[in-house]
């Protein structure tokens, strides 16, 4: 998934899916953040969406940025990684210095659910080409709570690898329901029929509150045991 770029331009940002997730309908989001260095990622399943977010931010820190100022109409997110380009003391040890679009761009974190991931194995995220350039950490994940992250690979820029627990379950729910056949309908019909007027006759007069509330208990028990003896158990999917 990509957004189709400018003119003269390549985009950089991306998502490749495996074909195993087709079903939590995955989709670009273009409705949420339209821009060429941002992609929100939705996976739907269990009745919710599940949000991710990939940016590249260039000097001007404006893919950075740009979530703070749409933050309030954003859903939550379980994820949001990226090349952040923002050098702070807070994720990079060699850096001196916490500057104000550091804190900023923390304060949109943190509106949006989120928390910075803690690598596993600690160390830089771009190692330069050129010579006497330092290494540093501009590559960033933050995630929900209790999420595992991993970085791995030989590129200067570092690729890294996030864990997301995300429910693997299709929304499938069980319930009961009656076949798609006329005659098993006509017949959950005549079953309730056969007993509705012995229940009514049962429990006249309904002169009082009690006697009203006992012949619709019993009306209510009636449709309960029709159902459960025409009723067959079926498994409903969100698809």
């Amino acid at each position: 998934m990509v957004r189709i770029p400018e003119p003269d331009t390549h985009p950089r940002v991306m998502a490749y899916l495996s074909n195993c997730l087709k079903e939590f309908h995955p989709s670009m989001r273009r409705d949420l953040i339209d821009h060429c260095d941002m992609l929100i990622l939705s996976l739907f399943a269990n009745g919710q969406s599940y949000n991710l977010m990939n940016i590249y931010s260039d000097k001007s820190h404006m893919a950075a940025l740009l979530p703070a100022e749409e933050a309030a109409s954003l859903p939550p997110f379980i994820y949001m990684g990226g090349d952040f380009n923002i050098h702070s003391q807070e994720w990079d040890g060699g850096h001196r210095g916490h500057p104000g679009v550091a804190t900023q761009f923390l304060n949109t974190v943190a509106e949006l659910g989120l928390q910075q991931a803690p690598f596993v194995n600690l160390g830089p995220t771009f190692y330069p080409r050129i010579q006497g350039f330092r290494s540093t950490v501009i590559e960033l994940v933050f995630v929900q709570p209790d999420q595992t992250l991993t970085a791995q690979g030989e590129s200067d820029h570092i690729p890294l690898t996030t864990i997301l627990s995300i429910s693997a379950d299709s929304g499938a729910l069980p319930c009961r329901a009656l076949k798609a056949d006329r005659e098993e309908q006509i017949r959950f019909v005549r079953v309730i029929e056969g007993e509705f007027a012995i229940k009514v006759d049962k429990h006249t007069p309904l002169d009082t509150p009690d006697q009203i509330d006992a012949v619709v208990q019993a009306i209510a028990d009636l449709f309960s045991a029709a159902w459960e003896t025409c009723s067959r158990e079926v498994t409903i999917t969100m698809q």
